[in-house]
């Protein structure tokens, strides 16, 4: 995984918008909405311009 992100330049947050390998091994995302709610959605319910990442959980594996 980290040859994939690495270089990349920017926040985790403003990748996952651009960044489709970010976006499938992302589980799910806390946005703050514009009704300035927290919920936690899916990625591909992710919009630029309704909200602001608060944190993110990816799908990954620990290297043996």
């Amino acid at each position: 995984m980290t040859s994939e992100i690495e270089g990349i330049p920017g926040s985790i947050g403003g990748n996952l918008f651009l960044n489709r390998f970010l976006q499938r091994i992302t589980k799910s995302i806390k946005v703050l909405d514009l009704d300035s709610e927290i919920e936690q959605i899916g990625v591909e319910e992710l919009n630029f311009k309704r909200h602001i990442i608060v944190s993110a959980v990816f799908k990954v594996k620990a290297k043996s």
